[in-house]
Parts: structure tokens; C-alpha cells; sequence
């Protein structure tokens, strides 16, 4: 009876190692499919279009956009919080990133981006991915 309870412990043990192993050869699979697109790079025209209508902003409110271009969704809920009456000298407040709260306090510029949220998504991919080339751009 102790051997059979012994067996069955081991064919668990093996039974949960061989789904172990499955699931982390999925996640290498899952990690070098999502490495592999990340490696596409903006050729220097395409940066060029792609910044061209924030690159004559001054310096330090590009230095507010790029990094808040990585979080569209939180500018779009931005946007809407202001647009649906939100206090802006309640801004800084709010639980959006440093640089979103930022931009909230220019919201001409803010509603510019979330109103192009997949332009901004694309200026916030190229800051992420290729920073030296972005701030060559501009």
C-alpha cells in the first residue's frame, strides 16, 4: 500500500514537472517571437515624418512628451478627465505618470495627443526603441 501511495506521488511529481517544463518552453517561445519584432527600426524619414509635428516645440515640454507618448491610454484618460470637468488644479493629483501629468497642464497639447492616439503610440514606440535617433530627429 506505502508503494502504490509512493507511485502515485511521483507520477504526480512527474506529471507536474512535464507541465512545468511545456509552460516555460512556451514563455521562451512567446519572449524570442516578441524580441524578434521589436528589432524593426524607423529609418531616419520616417522619424523625421513621424516627429515632425512636435519637433519645434521647445525643449522642455518635448522633454514632457516623449516620455508620456509611452502611455497613451493614460493620456487619453487624461484628455477625457479634463474634457469631462476635471479640476485642473487637481492634475497633479492624479494617478497618471509624472510626464502625463505634465502635459495635462498644457491641454491643447494633451487633446492634440490623444486625439492621435496611434500616431502617439508610434512616438512613444520609436522614444522607447530608438531614443538616440528620436532626439536626432528633432
Amino acid at each position: 500500500m506505502k508503494e502504490g501511495v509512493e507511485l502515485m506521488s511521483r507520477g504526480k511529481i512527474k506529471g507536474f514537472l512535464v507541465v512545468l517544463l511545456a509552460c516555460v518552453g512556451l514563455l521562451l517561445v512567446l519572449c524570442t517571437a516578441s524580441d524578434s519584432s521589436a528589432g524593426y527600426s524607423l529609418t531616419e524619414q520616417e522619424l523625421d515624418d513621424l516627429l515632425a509635428p512636435i519637433a519645434l516645440y521647445p525643449d522642455p515640454l518635448l522633454a514632457q512628451i516623449l516620455p508620456a507618448s509611452t502611455y497613451p491610454e493614460e493620456l487619453a484618460d487624461a484628455a477625457g478627465w479634463l474634457r469631462s470637468g476635471g479640476d485642473p488644479s487637481r492634475i497633479d493629483e492624479q494617478n497618471w505618470d509624472e510626464n502625463v501629468r505634465a502635459i495635462a497642464h498644457y491641454p491643447t497639447v494633451l487633446y492634440r495627443m490623444a486625439d492621435n492616439i496611434d500616431w502617439i503610440a508610434s512616438v512613444g514606440d520609436a522614444f522607447l526603441n530608438q531614443p538616440e535617433d528620436v532626439t536626432n530627429s528633432i
